[in-house]
């Protein structure tokens, strides 16, 4: 079915709470839901509140030297409450303390913090003078530990391409499309001097993780790894290792 024929389904039908109720039931009987999962206990306790330090946030990602009043004021209008914030390519501890105050005035917190540092070719890579890198990275993690941030964000995939083309949907907005005929047949080619391995870019996160781990621990800061997109791998010569769960699961033994 196309965006187009979707669109033109009318809207569901509300259901009630017993309707609703009755559905895990019902999907199971027709082999949508195994039944294993119907035997699984009810939660108990109260959920969690959404400031509670493991609860889940909805956030918007926002460039901080980008982002101005009268956006933040239109976030607090609708109702936000969180932030993921970039704040680009360097922030002393004074800058992100004084973006903090700032969004508060709005309501708003920074669940979570970006800063490139981590994304150095020179990490990412494996070259000579990531250790500069790293240490720039490990002093944003310190100074967000000190500013009550909880969470960094991190990714991994040097040589990445996101987008093949940009498409004006029938709503009239801009709107990024990948597509892997494309990318293959038109976009892709060698970036760097030479090809580079699953092998390397395991040792490369290796080295980083094990550098910025501690110093993240003893911030109080937790990485949240983004996975790679698109799920593919080599891209422009180079290996993407997080591209499904067993590339999750074989981080925890690169680093241990």
């Amino acid at each position: 079915m196309s965006t187009l024929d979707s669109e033109k389904l009318p809207a569901p039908a509300r259901l009630g709470r017993r309707e609703l109720l009755k559905l895990p039931a019902m999907a199971a009987a027709y082999g949508l839901l195994p039944r294993s999962a119907m035997a699984l206990p009810a939660a108990t306790g109260a959920p969690f509140d959404e400031a509670d330090p493991e609860g889940t946030k909805i956030a918007i990602k926002l460039t901080v030297q980008h982002t101005t009043d009268e956006e933040l004021l239109f976030l607090k209008q609708i109702g936000l409450r969180w932030l993921h914030a970039d704040f680009g390519d360097a922030a002393s501890y004074d800058f992100i303390k004084a973006t903090r105050d700032g969004f508060a005035q709005y309501g708003l917190t920074i669940d979570c913090a970006l800063m490139e540092a981590y994304r150095s070719k020179r990490i990412q890579l494996g070259q000579p003078g990531r250790d500069e890198d790293i240490e720039k990275f490990n002093s944003f993690l310190t100074n967000c530990g000190r500013l009550g941030i909880r969470t960094s964000h991190i990714d991994f995939h040097p040589g990445n391409t996101y987008t093949t083309n940009m498409i004006t949907t029938n709503r009239g907005y801009t709107a990024r499309e990948f597509s892997v005929a494309d990318f293959r047949g038109k976009v892709e080619k060698q970036i760097f001097d030479r090809d580079y391995t699953a092998q390397e870019i395991w040792a490369n996160y290796a080295y980083f993780l094990d550098a910025v781990l501690p110093v993240a621990e003893k911030a109080g800061i937790k990485l949240a790894h983004h996975p790679d997109d698109p799920p593919i791998s080599p891209m422009n010569g180079v290996a993407k290792v997080f591209i499904n769960y067993a590339g999750y699961k074989h981080a925890e033994v690169v680093v241990s």
